[in-house]
C-alpha cells in the first residue's frame, strides 16, 4: 500500500502541472515574438538545436497544427523537468510529502509568472523561442549535476569512472550550448563541481575526467554546428553571432576618435556610420544618467537599436554590395568585419566596458529574482542577504551538507550566468530567468531547515520539515 500511495503521489506531481501547462497551451496558443521567425526560418546566426527541433515538427505535422504540437511537447518537458528536480530533492534531502507538494506548486507558479507579470503575457512553454527548451533542460542539468556531487561526496563506494549523473550532465551541456551559446556557463558549473570534489575528497582524477569530458562536449557541439549547416545551408561552418554581441557593447562604450584605431579605411568609415547613427539617437553610454542601475537600464533600452537596427543591417548591406556570394559566404564575411572592428577598438574601450559590465551585473542579479522597480530592487537586496545568511548558517553548523551543496550550486549558477550575460548583452529577464525558481526553492529549503532546527532544539528532538519524510 505504501508503494502504491507513493507511486500515486509522484504521478499526481507530474500530471497536474503538465495538465495545467497544457490548458494554457490550449487557451493561449503559440506565441510568436520578433525572434521566433529566425528560429523557424533556420537563420544562420541561430544555434542549431531549437531550429532543428521546430523543423522536425514541421515535417511530422500539418502546417496548421505543428506549432500546437511544439508547445504541447514543450509543456511536457517543462513539467517533467520541474517534477524531476523536486522528486530528486525530496528523496535525497528526505523531505516530507507536503514539502514536495509545496515545492512542485512553487515550480509551477514560476512557470506561470510570465503570463501574469511579464510584458509578453505568455508562458515560455507556449513560446516559439529557444528559452522554451533551454529553461527546463537547464533545470534537469542542475538536477544531474547535484546528483553527481552527492554521489562523489556522500557515497562510500567510489567507482573509477563517472556515473550516470555526470554523463547526463555532460550530454545536457551539449544540448544546451547547441540551443543558446549563452549556456556556455554550464561548463563553468561542471568544472567548479569537479574542483569541489577534488578539494573535498582529494580526488584529482575527477578534474582530469571533467577536462576530458569538456573537450568532448566542445567537439560534439562543433560537430553539431558543422553537420547542421552542411545539411541545411550547404556549407560546414560554426554558428556564432558572438561578434555582433560583443561589438554592440564596444560601440556603446566607444568614443568617436577611437575609430582611428581601425586600419582599414572602408571598415573605419563603416564603423563611423554606425556610431554616428547611434550617437544621433542618444544610444551611447555618454547619454546615460548617473547611477549603476540607471546605466544598465539605459544600455538595455538601447541595445537593440545598436545591434539589431544599426550594426547588423549596415554591415550586411555593405557586404552584399561589395562581396557577392552565397548567404553563407556573406555571413562569414560579416563576422570577419565585426571581429576586425572589435579587435581594433576593444583595448581602448575595455575600462569603460568593465564599468558597464558592473552596471549590467547588478541589474542581472535583480532580474534573476524579481523585476526592476524601486521597491522590488530593495526587496532583491533583502532576498540575497537572507539567502547568504542562511547559506552561512548551513556552512557553520554543517547540519545539512546536501542542502548546503545544492544551495551553493544555485548561488554559483546565478553569479556565473549573470556574469556571462553582462559581458556581451543586457540582462533582461529572458536571459536570467533560468535560476529564478531554483533560487526560491533553495531559499525556502534553507529557511525551513533553520526553523526546524530551532523548533527541534526547543523540543529536544529533530523535526522533519513539514511533517514525515516522503
Amino acid at each position: 500500500m505504501i508503494q502504491k500511495s507513493r507511486r500515486l503521489f509522484w504521478t499526481v506531481q507530474l500530471l497536474v502541472p503538465f495538465l495545467v501547462l497544457l490548458f494554457f497551451a490550449w487557451l493561449d496558443g503559440p506565441y510568436l515574438g520578433p525572434d521566433s521567425y529566425s528560429y523557424i526560418d533556420m537563420a544562420l546566426h541561430r544555434e542549431p538545436a531549437y531550429p532543428f527541433f521546430l523543423y522536425l515538427f514541421r515535417r511530422m505535422c500539418s502546417p496548421d497544427s505543428w506549432m500546437y504540437w511544439v508547445i504541447a511537447v514543450q509543456a511536457f518537458i517543462t513539467a517533467y523537468a520541474n517534477y524531476s528536480i523536486i522528486r530528486f530533492l525530496v528523496l535525497r534531502l528526505k523531505l516530507s510529502g507536503r514539502m514536495g507538494t509545496l515545492l512542485s506548486c512553487m515550480m509551477l507558479v514560476f512557470s506561470l509568472l510570465t503570463r501574469y507579470l511579464a510584458k509578453r503575457h505568455v508562458l515560455y512553454s507556449n513560446s516559439i523561442l529557444s528559452e522554451a527548451l533551454a529553461i527546463p533542460l537547464f533545470i534537469l542539468f542542475i538536477r544531474y549535476l547535484t546528483g553527481f556531487l552527492y554521489r562523489e561526496c556522500f557515497e562510500e563506494k567510489k567507482r573509477p569512472f563517472p556515473g550516470g549523473d555526470f554523463i547526463c550532465s555532460c550530454l545536457l551541456c551539449v544540448i544546451l550550448m547547441s540551443i543558446r551559446k549563452q549556456m556556455i556557463f554550464v561548463i563553468a558549473l561542471l568544472l567548479a563541481a569537479s574542483v569541489f570534489v577534488w578539494l573535498a575528497k582529494k580526488r584529482p582524477v575527477i578534474v582530469l575526467q571533467t577536462f576530458l569530458s569538456v573537450m568532448v562536449i566542445y567537439a560534439l557541439t562543433a560537430g553539431i554546428d558543422l553537420v547542421y549547416n552542411q545539411v541545411f545551408h550547404g556549407s560546414p561552418m560554426r554558428n556564432s553571432s558572438g561578434a555582433s554581441f560583443l561589438l554592440a557593447m564596444v560601440i556603446y562604450t566607444a568614443e568617436r576618435e577611437d575609430a582611428d584605431r581601425i586600419a582599414d579605411e572602408e571598415i573605419k568609415d563603416l564603423f563611423l556610420q554606425i556610431y554616428d547613427d547611434c550617437a544621433a539617437a542618444e544610444c551611447l553610454k555618454a547619454n546615460a544618467e548617473d547611477g549603476r542601475l540607471n546605466g544598465a537600464d539605459h544600455f538595455a533600452a538601447h541595445y537593440n537599436h545598436i545591434q539589431v537596427d544599426r550594426l547588423r543591417p549596415i554591415v550586411s548591406s555593405y557586404v552584399e554590395q561589395n562581396y557577392p556570394g552565397t548567404a553563407v559566404d556573406q555571413n562569414v564575411k560579416s563576422g570577419e568585419i565585426m571581429s576586425e572592428m572589435t579587435t581594433a577598438l576593444l583595448p581602448a574601450c575595455l575600462p569603460s566596458m568593465i564599468d558597464s559590465f558592473l552596471d549590467n551585473f547588478l541589474f542581472g542579479l535583480v532580474t534573476t529574482v524579481t523585476k526592476t522597480t524601486p521597491l522590488l530592487i530593495a526587496a532583491a537586496a533583502v532576498l540575497y542577504a537572507g539567502y547568504l545568511f542562511l547559506l552561512l548558517r548551513l556552512a557553520l553548523l554543517r547540519s545539512n551538507p546536501r542542502l548546503l551543496i545544492f544551495s551553493l550550486i544555485i548561488l554559483l549558477s546565478i553569479l556565473v550566468n549573470v556574469a556571462v550575460v553582462s559581458a556581451v548583452i543586457f540582462c533582461q529577464s529572458r536571459y536570467t530567468i533560468y535560476n529564478m525558481a531554483l533560487f526560491y526553492v533553495s531559499g525556502l529549503l534553507m529557511l525551513t531547515d533553520a526553523v526546524s532546527g530551532i523548533v527541534g532544539r526547543r523540543s529536544g528532538e529533530k523535526t522533519a520539515p513539514f511533517g514525515t519524510a516522503a
